[in-house]
């Protein structure tokens, strides 16, 4: 090999060198946005945008202010669920009819865990598209979905157009909680674990009705009395039954005069 072809091999090689340390350099690169940014895990980008969102609106408002869950949720989403403590990853899946991919189990009662769900249109399934999990501590922030009435599942759900939250900063941490909605009425029947309810004028759910029949708790299905009034608090989901019925019942105290 003459002195010049030398000399253009080396050339080459050193440009095929450079060439490679380039493309190394730039799959390193490309790796550390997906581990640093979450790239390639949109559950976990979007883990990271919901609770910026959250810790930087309850760092302005105040006790009692309410936002919509989605007014924080840069993500797409048709419902908002919570499981009881120490629920499996597979009975999670099974409830959501999605995939266990994403999600994540509660091990201790004193845990916060939200999960996000939407309909995925490509394979005709629910998918996981946020799912937050954690010590309210540790999070900087709390999210307490409610209590149902008559638990069926282990699941308490919300939807869009019914996520109104409301700040509590009163604890350890600030927490939005669920607190449905409201109305009260008179009892006019009882049916044993149920009363019938007329509902007062100026409540909402009177548009879909004025007659709604409320669960009644052991303690109140022996104290009750028609002519008692009641206040009801309910997830904002109405059967529009004759008579009405609730879905998601939540708090109901009788009150007596």
């Amino acid at each position: 090999m003459t002195e010049k072809n030398a000399s253009k091999a080396g050339a080459r090689g050193k440009v095929m060198a450079g060439l490679i340390l380039l493309a190394a350099v730039g799959g390193l690169a490309v790796l550390m946005l997906h581990v640093v940014f979450g790239f390639g895990d949109p559950v976990g980008r979007n883990n990271r945008a919901f609770s910026k969102e959250v810790k930087e609106w309850v760092s302005q408002a105040r006790e009692g202010e309410q936002i919509q869950l989605s007014e924080l949720t840069p993500f797409s989403w048709n419902t908002a669920c919570t499981f009881d403590p120490y629920t499996t990853k597979e009975e999670m899946a099974r409830v959501l009819g999605c995939s266990e991919e994403g999600l994540q189990e509660t091990v201790n009662e004193g845990m916060v865990q939200l999960i996000f769900v939407d309909y995925d249109s490509v394979s005709g399934e629910n998918k996981v598209v946020c799912c937050i999990c954690g010590y309210g501590s540790s999070l900087g922030y709390g999210i307490d979905l409610g209590t149902r009435f008559d638990r069926r599942s282990s699941c308490v759900a919300v939807s869009q157009g019914m996520d109104q939250m409301t700040l509590r900063a009163e604890g350890e941490y600030p927490c939005l909680v669920f607190e449905g909605e409201t109305f009260e009425g008179v009892i006019t029947e009882l049916y044993g674990q149920s009363a019938l309810v007329s509902v007062e004028e100026g409540w909402p759910i009177r548009s879909s009705g004025d007659q709604v029949v409320v669960g009644l708790d052991e303690k109140q299905q022996k104290a009750a009395v028609p002519g008692d009034r009641i206040k009801v608090n309910y997830d904002g989901m109405v059967m529009e039954s004759d008579p009405l019925q609730l879905s998601g019942q939540m708090d109901t105290v009788i009150l007596k005069e």
